[in-house]
């Protein structure tokens, strides 16, 4: 956002890609990717987050590679359109 002049206090990957499509187009299925990453942010800091049991106990292994590898992606792919 630095390189765009604009400072946006935002916490989610998708959200934050909507706002940097206004300087960068991309494909939705790009921001749909930034969902994945954006479902663990509040669950897995917050231990009551979920209204019973642990945060660790909601997720499997699955879970983190998909969320890693779309984040992944993500960033390949901005990094790629800024330069």
């Amino acid at each position: 956002m630095k390189r765009f002049g604009r400072y946006e206090e935002v916490h989610s990957v998708a959200d934050l890609l909507r706002i940097v499509r206004e300087f960068i187009p991309m494909d939705e299925s790009i921001i749909l990717m930034g969902n994945r990453p954006d479902s663990f942010y509040i669950p897995t800091r917050y231990p009551n987050a979920w209204p019973t049991g642990a945060p660790h106990k909601r997720y499997v292994k699955r879970d983190a590679e998909e969320a890693v590898s779309y984040a992944s992606t993500i960033f390949r792919f901005v990094e790629e359109s800024i330069r």
